[in-house]
């Protein structure tokens, strides 16, 4: 179809008339408005933001994670920032080395343009850090500059942007480009999403977009993640015991119930055409000392991380009767060449993501016992040093995520590891490499106390915020739970803290197998009026359909008086409740 005025023409004169205001051209309908029903991708039916991604996808500023799927949860990286820009600007090929030095990946020319076009300086002076998040704030910065955007003339009445990019948001809010996530607020630090990036380039080059069914509930699309803060995803972990019900007969109630499984292969590969929201489980630096298991200890015994006496070291887990995996070196290319090519094969085989365990930043290498040792470090023949194995274990990590940038990556982490000031840049650079930290004993950890110290719940939350402002959600999978109460204590913490995208499971399979599904799972209390809040332990989060409520572990009995009656868990209408120490409350309003 031939348009009457190019997109390329449209953005030239726009950034040649810095001082003229964008809502002053209009694209017209152009191939978006071919759409078949139910759109190109697969996986953004009833989306709010699905007819956007649609037209961005008719201009060619997109051609989604895979040939089938958008993947519209995820966040934006920078990567795909220069790629999204460059498609919609065709921005002239760079002149002069940008000076980056992390840029030798799939975006490189990209990049490189949009240092050129000056619409990037780059997160220091010679990176582009090109797997990281863009968070909104950024989103606000590329787009201004990008397109000249004129001063504001009025406030936004945004009140959380008062940083680094208040004048840029300030411009987009004026030109129409962001509602923000409320009235009064534009979470400038939560990472921008893939399907809220299309609605922002939607509205910022006016393209039309086709007409598709909204979401329920839903007729026009805002800045809101897609899924409410006050409800979560639920993930199942397919393991042996979950089994029976993956042999046949369930799988409705699979679809129905859970956003994503966590899963083994090869026994998956005969049941991804059922369900294939899931994540492949390996673990990412141990090695089985069963060679029936795994042959690469016998194959390539070089991959084995010794000690000085050359022993092989071990991964200090199920050490009973002997430690049942030895420990990896994670800098060694070979064994990094061999990981990207498991991984790569499930993502031909259809899998879209895998889970990562043992993703440990804090020492877990041991003798046969489980006794801690200090291997030998392979590259400089001295002892391996914390630093040093957590600086080879995020560029493996790195590469992973380089090699698949269309795959979901779960990490299962010790949060723990640098608390509680949170500033190792190496465990900064492996949250920014994940899709999804996994918190394996949730909520319910028996370690977890009040207070403020290192283990505090509080600190545990910091952890989580933290992982959010590099891009990642959580799973907070309980472990320890032994009744309903413990459920509603591990679900009030992920309320607590969820910005749209987190995810809740359990172990017990009397409330998460598909034929006891717990309801309480089901909860949705709507959008979060602000963050949680704290004071002295106990934890509260006001929704626009209800509260949560939680007391910290080993605090005082309390009760709280509610500013108005609300149903609890059992659907009473009550005006107070009381909490004793490691129990929540989520209220819903009449």
């Amino acid at each position: 179809m031939v348009r009457p005025r190019s997109l390329a023409l449209v953005l030239a004169m726009t950034l040649a008339a810095s001082a003229v205001s964008i809502a002053s051209t209009t694209i017209t309908p152009s191939a978006a408005a071919d759409t078949p029903p139910g759109g190109h991708f697969t996986d953004d039916d009833g989306n709010p933001h699905e007819p956007a991604i649609e037209a961005i996808r008719a201009e060619g500023i997109t051609t989604g994670c895979t040939p089938t799927r958008y993947c519209p949860h995820e966040p934006v990286t920078r990567g795909q920032m220069a790629a999204f820009l460059n498609r919609a600007l065709h921005l002239p090929p760079a002149t002069q080395p940008s000076g980056f030095t992390d840029t030798t990946g799939t975006f490189r020319d990209d990049i490189e343009r949009l240092k050129a076009a000056a619409i990037t300086t780059g997160c220091a002076p010679t990176r582009y850090c090109t797997n990281e998040p863009v968070t909104r704030g950024q989103m606000a910065a590329f787009l201004n500059r990008a397109l000249h955007l004129p001063p504001a003339t009025q406030p936004s009445g945004f009140t959380d942007t008062t940083g680094t990019f208040r004048d840029d948001i300030e411009r987009l809010k004026a030109a129409a480009i962001t509602t923000g996530t409320s009235p009064t607020t534009y979470s400038p630090h939560r990472p921008v999403t893939r399907a809220e990036m299309a609605t922002f380039l939607t509205r910022a080059l006016h393209l039309d977009t086709p007409t598709t069914p909204p979401a329920p509930g839903r007729t026009d699309p805002n800045d809101e993640p897609a899924r409410a803060e006050g409800s979560v995803g639920v993930l199942a972990v397919a393991n042996s015991a979950f089994n029976p019900y993956t042999s046949g007969g369930h799988w409705s109630a699979i679809r129905a119930n859970y956003e994503a499984l966590r899963v083994y292969v090869p026994y998956w590969h005969s049941r991804l055409d059922h369900f294939d929201s899931v994540f492949a489980y390996r673990v990412s630096y141990g090695m089985s000392v069963d060679p029936a298991v795994d042959s690469r200890p016998v194959d390539h015994p070089e991959w084995i991380l010794r000690e000085t006496n050359g022993d092989p070291t071990y991964i200090d887990f199920d050490c009973s009767n002997g430690c049942v995996r030895y420990a990896a070196d994670i800098g060694n290319p070979a064994f990094l060449a061999d990981t990207i090519a498991w991984v790569r094969d499930l993502r031909d085989r259809g899998y879209p993501g895998i889970m990562l365990d043992d993703v440990n930043f804090a020492w877990r290498i041991s003798d046969r016992d489980g006794n801690p040792v200090h291997p030998i470090d392979p590259r400089t023949g001295g002892t391996l040093t914390l630093s040093a194995w957590q600086k080879y274990f995020a560029e493996f990590l790195e590469a992973i995520r380089a090699a698949v940038p269309d795959m979901e990556i779960m990490h299962n982490v010790i949060w723990y590891a640098d608390a509680p000031t949170f500033e190792n840049p190496y465990i900064d650079r492996q949250i920014a490499a994940a899709d999804v930290l996994q918190l394996e004993r949730g909520a319910n950890d028996r370690g977890l106390v009040g207070g403020d110290g290192k283990f505090s719940i509080g600190n545990f939350f910091r952890f989580i915020d933290r992982a959010h402002r590099h891009g990642a959600d959580v799973l907070l999978l309980d472990e320890n739970a032994v009744d309903e109460a413990g459920q509603w204590y591990n679900l009030a913490a992920t309320l607590l803290v969820n910005e749209g995208g987190d995810l809740v499971s359990t172990e017990d399979l009397d409330f998460i197998a598909p034929d006891r599904y717990w309801s309480g799972f089901d909860t949705d209390l709507g959008i979060a009026l602000g963050p949680r809040e704290e004071d002295d332990g106990l934890f509260r989060r006001e929704f626009s359909g209800g509260l949560v409520l939680l007391n910290e572990p080993n605090g005082p009995t309390r009760t709280v008086m509610l500013p108005s009656a609300m149903h609890n868990a059992d659907g009473v209408l009550v005006t107070s409740v009381t909490l004793g120490s490691r129990r929540a409350a989520v209220l819903t309003t009449p």
